[in-house]
């Protein structure tokens, strides 16, 4: 609580994704892929959290002496995507109710988009055996001065830009809901852009207009020809859908990019 707010905008956010894409460059290349996101600092303590729920406290607390930044930043980012792939498997899941000849590979593209989204979604909050519907689980990143982990709508407290958005989108996914417009209040208007800004980036790797040319030429499966030439034009896949979950192969490399 004694640290600014989250104060990154734009120039900070193009910035990290401009690292990203050239640690993506070099792992493209056979290189090492390093990113530095600089050293992050935090303190265990559990004890010194106030206000708090007990029943609602994770089992371990880290204070974040340096780094919020970033972290707060990548947790955004993980969230939006999280987004992104529920408004992808919503136009599949459209497709499917309208199409007897829905094939195995499919299915087997949204299993596999659920299975990421499941990852996404510890990833920015942690599941528990405690709470109401959504309220079983809790933003992983909080601000102690505004926010309270809590286990239903009257102990649980979500007022800073981060722990709101973060729980917001948890809110969408359990109710199916991801793939639906986020509303912002008035007074969250910066966090606002910052999404946005987001928004955009992952837009342009689906897209194929990023600044990654590993990311550009990437084939992607919403290309229904590329898909065909992948599997074969039959209902069953003319390939062991197996393989393409082996390794970092070039059908990995293709598809998990994608599914990511």
């Amino acid at each position: 609580m004694y640290q600014r707010g989250f104060t990154w905008g734009k120039s900070e956010i193009v910035r990290l994704f401009e690292d990203l894409d050239y640690g993506i460059e070099r792992a493209a290349q056979g290189q090492n892929p390093p990113t530095f996101l600089g050293s992050v600092i935090l303190l265990e303590d559990r004890s010194s959290v106030t206000p708090k729920h007990s029943d609602a406290l994770p089992p371990q607390v880290l204070h974040i002496v340096d780094g919020q930044q970033r972290l707060t930043a990548i947790l955004l980012i993980f969230a939006v995507i999280a987004r992104f792939i529920a408004q992808q498997l919503d136009v599949l899941g459209y497709q499917k109710t309208g199409n007897k000849s829905f094939s195995n590979f499919d299915h087997w593209v949204m299993n596999n988009l659920q299975e990421q989204q499941g990852w996404l979604l510890d990833s920015i909050a942690f599941p528990t055996h405690t709470g109401e519907e959504e309220f079983r689980y809790k933003p992983r990143l909080i601000r102690q001065e505004s926010d309270i982990w809590g286990n239903n709508i009257t102990d649980a407290k979500y007022e800073s830009d981060v722990a709101w958005y973060l729980m917001e989108t948890v809110r969408k996914l359990e109710r199916g809901e991801a793939n639906l417009p986020l509303s912002f209040p008035t007074h969250r208007r910066r966090l606002s852009g910052v999404i946005s800004v987001l928004d955009n980036a992952v837009g342009k790797i689906a897209d194929g207009e990023t600044e990654c040319d590993a990311l550009n030429n990437l084939t992607y499966l919403s290309d229904r020809i590329v898909t065909d030439k992948l599997v074969g034009s039959s209902p069953e896949p003319s390939i062991d859908l197996s393989v393409l979950d082996v390794g970092c192969g070039s059908g990995r490399h293709q598809v998990g990019l994608l599914l990511a």
